[in-house]
């Protein structure tokens, strides 16, 4: 009998032991286990896609140009100039402009061209280009020519602005710079000619830009006439009528609104330069 005990302690405490060991082997590897969640983080298209991403100066978006429609997922990551991936979480840069898209194309505003409504939908460039324009937006894969006509325009008012902003305190620098404004502002109003769908969104950025400046350096002289500049009150008719070449009443309406008031306000500049020169 006492060598059965004995035999039977010697056995039990080394199977004991192995028993705790494989439960704790098993406690450790679940608790570590990765999710599902995880899983599909981890796999290498979605990860290195939302690595890529965040980094959008690495991402050349030259080779999705001039594509004659978009999956609806591929708009919404280009359209946040980011490289598209399929998954796109809440967390992702683009999740705001695919549920817009989707939105879109839920309502019928634009169409899709193999009949699904989500994320797979395809869309025409045409109707991406539109949509662009109606939210005064400028994707750089709907607009490429965006980038370059701004650094031409920004090189060319480079030297100006910048010997303006060594001498503000200038009374007759500030008359200079708001003339030179003004031929800037005469070429700006003449280009409206040549807008198209394509490139109503630049050029009203352009009319933009310039009235912000022109109002910054107005009230380097008079922070007063600066306000008036800023708000008009009665806008008349362009004293040239505007050359309309676009279709989407929208759009003709948002072009006719934006010419006249830069118009005006070359007016209205004339008057400030020649009362100024005046004083």
């Amino acid at each position: 009998m006492e060598t059965i005990l004995r035999y039977t302690v010697v056995v039990g405490v080394p199977s004991l032991s192995v028993a705790v060991g494989f439960y704790l082997f098993y406690v450790v590897r679940e608790k570590f286990r990765p999710t599902k969640n995880d899983q599909v983080a981890l796999s290498p298209t979605y990860g290195i896609g939302i690595a890529e991403d965040r980094n959008s100066e690495s991402f050349d978006v030259s080779q999705w140009v001039g594509h004659i429609s978009y999956f609806a997922w591929q708009a919404a990551c280009l359209w946040e100039n980011v490289r598209p991936v399929e998954r796109i979480p809440t967390s992702h840069p683009a999740y705001g402009s695919l549920a817009m898209l989707k939105r879109e194309l839920e309502s019928g505003q634009i169409k899709s061209l193999n009949g699904k409504i989500n994320m797979d939908g395809q869309i025409k460039r045409e109707d991406l280009v539109m949509l662009a324009n109606i939210r005064r937006v400028r994707p750089k894969f709907l607009f490429p020519e965006a980038d370059e006509q701004r650094a031409k325009s920004d090189l060319r008012e480079g030297y100006n602005k910048a010997t303006f902003n060594l001498s503000k305190a200038n009374y007759d620098a500030a008359i200079l710079r708001l003339a030179q404004l003004r031929s800037s502002g005469v070429v700006i109003r003449n280009d409206a000619a040549n807008v198209s769908e394509f490139t109503l969104v630049e050029w009203i950025g352009r009319v933009e830009k310039w009235m912000k400046e022109t109002i910054e350096t107005i009230y380097c002289i008079s922070p007063t006439d600066s306000e008036l500049f800023r708000t008009l009150d009665v806008v008349p008719a362009a004293r040239v009528q505007v050359p309309v070449a676009l279709t989407n009443t929208m759009q003709i309406g948002a072009l006719v609104k934006a010419y006249n008031e830069h118009d005006y306000r070359l007016v209205r500049l004339v008057e400030l330069i020649a009362k100024y020169r005046a004083t």
